[in-house]
């Protein structure tokens, strides 16, 4: 079944919309500049603080810049961000990356509370956590690049990404949104959108805010050439995701709140059509695709807040659940059940679980003890489940029997931080964290930070802090297994073929030393920074082959901790006002070193030089046109010793390339208004032929038309 680009109704919209504005790009505006003097962050430290004394570097996306990018992945927005990029999987999935580390480093908040992760319950790729919430229901979103373990723990080894939503105001109001990204070419799906966040008062102190949010992703059509293009990047699988959420507000009086935030979500993977080998790997659409069969994810959490003549105290307490359908082998008296007449195993249909229920407090006070200081003492309570029949039998456990897919983690922890206001322009926050796993015993993450504001326009940060990360659930139990049907293999010894990736209950954390250096210079609009970070690793988890097993043709690996591995490079900013009117906004990172020290191979898929730059120009107060370029830069598929085989390595490797993108926002009347373009206005192939690709996923040119009603 193809897409033919003339079937869908919104198309002449953006077609006309494109042919008018030949000269713009994509609104996607550099971040920094979104970031102004007096904004707030609630991410950066345990306190709310201005984002110029915020220590560490951070970014802050507002509700403005994520409208004018009318993206069906929060992740195009981000990856304008100085140090973050965007990692690409075969079947056009993402997912963020800061500073080289891949997301599973990253720790994601709502609203300060977890999100927990989906990737536990499925093999393939690392997928994105933050398309959970309706874009409508965003005030902001908040980005803290490098460690944060002092404050956060274990999760945010490599930074914190803090989605901010909007709360209920004193009058009904809201937005609904409907729009559609086209894709003239008839064997590339499009992509269909609709959102909406209402919110208003209810009486007596009580507010209410419901959102929801709808997304169809159709799957790339026409590509059984024999290729398997999917697997080598030459087509994506489709995806329907939808959401509804509520949240409760209660002013209960001028010094306590209370807030009760429900989510619930399901995220189907759409595979080719039949009999088409262009789904992922080849297979056939009814088998198995590499994102999640059907995903259901539930959030509940429970916040209060006080004021008290001595300070301020917050304590929460959240679930999230994630249950995603899969299949598992019959296991009796701890042995595989084999298909009856044959060798191949029985399986039966059932579903994966990961769970995590935490209860985090703080209470914060200011203090006199030779300068004014803001003390913030707190503790941490979580327990992480994961139940996933699927992913067994790796080897016997020590009673000798195999298909034990149920582990349980819980962990403790205290943490204070303390803002100390040396002079009017100059403040130290030194934090430190004691964390206490179940597994890995006890661990301490110091953080010291200084800000220094030499004149009103300069600001100078810098620290040091440390960090560590755990083993998820999955790495440290043996019995739990990752699949991959080749293109995650190519460790010595492997001939084709799958592999299996299981776990290691002799994994030890890994820990991190990290230090940065930025300066930043702010003055009548114009705005410019460079930060220099480093983080040296030790006990780096990664994968290592261990080769096929006695009485199987599979290959197998485990996760290893490394010796030391490194990351090191330089975020840039710049803007510029050339004019009342108009405005240009860069940004560029890049990475001096990802690499394991010992083997001196690559860590990541990131590129050593990533950069946008965006001419914004404000037309007249209704209408405002755009005209941008991306860098991304050479990079390399999985892994380098994959990179580096003979036998398909080429295929793993992408050169450099830019994008060029055009839009413009145009508000129609007070109530409506309309977003439309071109995205890959050139229609930019960087991978030659499209339907054998080499692993990344790179769509041509798209129109896109996105109509929002606000009330």
């Amino acid at each position: 079944m193809s897409h033919p680009a003339a079937s869908f109704p919104l198309l002449p919209i953006a077609l006309a919309a494109g042919l008018c504005l030949a000269s713009a790009a994509s609104a996607q505006s550099n971040a920094e500049t979104g970031t102004t003097l007096d904004t707030i962050t609630v991410t950066a430290a345990a306190t709310a603080t201005a984002v110029k004394d915020a220590p560490a570097s951070l970014t802050v996306l507002t509700a403005e810049d994520i409208q004018r990018v009318p993206a069906t992945d929060l992740n195009e927005v981000l990856r304008r961000v100085p140090g973050l990029t965007q990692a690409t999987t075969p079947d056009g999935g993402t997912s963020i990356q800061i500073r080289g580390l891949p997301q599973q480093y990253t720790l994601i908040l709502v609203d300060g509370v977890r999100v927990g992760s989906s990737s536990e319950t499925f093999d393939r790729y690392t997928r994105n956590e933050l398309n959970w919430i309706a874009p409508e229901a965003i005030e902001r979103i908040e980005v803290v690049r490098g460690p944060m373990s002092s404050l956060y723990g274990s999760d945010a080894m490599g930074g914190v990404i803090n989605i901010i939503t909007k709360k209920g105001g004193d009058k009904w109001g809201g937005q609904v949104s409907a729009g559609a990204e086209v894709n003239p070419e008839s064997i590339r799906g499009n992509d269909y959108t609709g959102g909406f966040n209402i919110s208003g008062p209810l009486g007596n102190g009580f507010k209410l805010r419901l959102n929801g949010q709808q997304t169809y992703r159709q799957a790339d059509s026409g590509l059984d050439d024999g290729t398997t293009a999917f697997r080598w990047g030459g087509g994506r699988e489709g995806a329907k995701r939808q959401s509804l959420g509520a949240r409760l507000d209660w002013d209960i009086n001028d010094s306590h709140k209370l807030s009760l935030d429900v989510q619930r979500a399901e995220w189907k993977t759409l595979g080719g059509p039949s009999p088409s080998t262009s789904n992922p790997g080849g297979f056939a659409a009814a088998a198995t695709t590499r994102g999640p069969s059907n995903m259901e994810r539930e959030s509940t959490s429970l916040t209060h807040q006080g004021k008290y003549s001595f300070g301020t105290s917050k304590l929460s307490l959240s679930h999230s659940k994630y249950s995603n359908e899969t299949t598992a082998p019959r296991i009796e008296n701890g042995q595989f059940v084999p298909v009856p007449g044959g060798t191949a195993t029985q399986t039966y249909s059932t579903h994966s679980v990961s769970e995590d229920l935490i209860l985090d407090g703080s209470v914060t006070m200011p203090l006199q003890w030779g300068f004014d200081q803001m003390l913030t003492v707190g503790a941490q309570w979580q327990r992480q489940e994961l139940d996933n029949p699927n992913s067994v039998g790796s080897v016997a456990n020590e009673a000798g029997v195999v298909g034990l897919s149920y582990k349980q983690a819980k962990s403790q922890a205290l943490f204070v931080e303390d803002q100390i206001f040396l002079r009017d322009n100059l403040t130290l926050t030194l934090g430190l964290r004691g964390d206490r796993h179940d597994d890995y015993g006890s661990h301490i993450s110091p953080r010291a930070y200084l800000v220094y504001h030499p004149t009103p326009a300069w600001t100078l940060r810098g620290g040091y802090s440390e960090g560590f990360r755990a083993p998820n659930l999955r790495q440290s139990n043996e019995n739990f297994v990752s699949q991959s049907q080749g293109a995650g293999c190519g460790f010595a010894g492997y001939t084709g073929g799958g592999c299996s990736i299981r776990g290691n209950s002799d994994l030890k954390p890994e820990t991190s030393q990290n230090w940065e250096l930025g300066a930043a210079w702010e003055h009548e609009g114009w705005q410019a920074g460079l930060t220099f970070f480093n983080t040296d690793f030790k006990d780096k988890i990664d994968s290592q082959g261990i080769g096929y097993l006695p009485g199987g043709s599979n290959y197998w690996a485990q996760y290893v901790n490394i010796d030391s591995a490194i990351t090191r490079g330089l975020e840039a900013n710049l803007r510029v006002p050339l004019s009342r009117t108009i405005t240009w906004n860069n940004s560029l990172t890049h990475m001096l070193k990802a690499e394991n020290k010992t083997t001196g191979l690559a860590l990541t898929t990131v590129s050593k030089w990533s950069g946008s730059s965006v001419l914004d120009w404000q037309v007249m107060p209704a209408l405002g046109l755009s005209l941008g370029a991306e860098l991304v830069g050479k990079q390399m598929g999985l892994a380098q010793r994959l990179a580096d085989n003979s036998n398909f390595g080429e295929q793993r490797i992408q050169n450099s390339y830019v994008l060029y993108d055009l839009a413009a926002n145009y508000r129609i009347n007070k109530a409506l208004r309309i977003n439309a373009g071109v995205k890959n206005l050139f229609d930019r192939n960087a991978s030659g032929n499209r339907d054998v690709g080499n692993n990344f996923y790179l769509p041509g040119r798209r129109f896109f038309a996105t109509l929002t009603a606000s009330f």
